[in-house]
């Protein structure tokens, strides 16, 4: 008797005026097939969302480094790629591939990642990798600037360089060394009557000091230093036959930049 109560019950419970009893089994039966459809398809939906974070946080890694232009990034060539080590906001470990192409007018950089973890680890390690769809990739163009544009130099170096052009004393490099009175940073020796541009970056290890340019003991400039490191920069005139001679008038003088280039004839 109580059974038939409680079954009579349950019946009134899952009827209403728009369906029978049998209506709403149906319904039940539907809906636990759609929350069994949707407990098996949610570990691939995971699986997808997690590949596709994975691929659009290692392509912003590649474009980090494109983006770069810090002198720390490695870049290699076309044929032989330079390895970055990369640690992603993830927390994951990455292995990126750098190259440089010399273009017209500028560089273009590129930057190439596996597109996840389950990238064969032999994959992505080439230029020749650029349209494999397991790779990301990051490319940017950079036109020659004032930085880039130097033209062909008769004195040349810098902290960029591991050795100069021309005659530069080994003291001028990215340590700079100080050099007494008379010492002679740099020289060169003209075959005609032109016009010499040049850029030093010197400082004295005094209050104040002078740097002079001078060809057959005549002073061509000169080149106030003071305590601080500071671009100086110029033109003068220089004749066939003397060498021409960068000299510390009051030393002790250093320099780590020495460029002097042709800016043409003279009259």
């Amino acid at each position: 008797m109580h059974s038939m109560l409680g079954f009579t019950t349950a019946r009134r419970l899952f009827t209403d005026r728009r369906g029978g009893f049998r209506d709403v089994l149906i319904a039940l039966i539907v809906v636990s097939i759609v929350s069994v459809t949707a407990a098996i398809a949610a570990p691939t939906t995971t699986a997808i969302m997690t590949a596709t974070t994975s691929s659009a946080e290692r392509l912003s890694a590649a474009t980090a480094l494109v983006d770069d232009r810090r002198s720390s990034t490695l870049w290699g060539t076309v044929a032989a790629p330079r390895s970055v080590d990369l640690t992603l906001p993830s927390g994951t470990h990455a292995t990126a591939v750098t190259w440089s192409e010399p273009a017209p007018g500028g560089t273009t950089y590129r930057a190439m990642l596996s597109r996840s973890v389950r990238v064969p680890s032999t994959a992505c390690k080439t230029s020749d990798s650029v349209s494999d769809p397991q790779c990301v990739l990051a490319s940017s163009f950079r036109a020659d600037d004032v930085t880039t544009l130097v033209p062909a130099a008769i004195l040349r170096m810098d902290p960029s360089m591991a050795a100069p052009i021309g005659q530069v004393d080994p003291s001028v490099k990215k340590e700079a060394v100080p050099v007494p009175t008379g010492g002679v940073l740099a020289t060169a020796q003209p075959t005609t009557n032109r016009a010499w541009r040049y850029l030093v970056h010197a400082w004295s290890t005094r209050p104040s000091g002078e740097l002079r340019i001078m060809q057959g003991g005549v002073r061509l400039t000169t080149i106030p230093l003071t305590n601080a490191p500071t671009n100086y920069f110029g033109t003068v005139p220089v004749l066939a036959g003397a060498p021409v001679t960068f000299v510390v008038a009051d030393g002790p003088a250093a320099a780590d930049t020495v460029l002097v280039y042709d800016a043409g004839a003279t009259q």
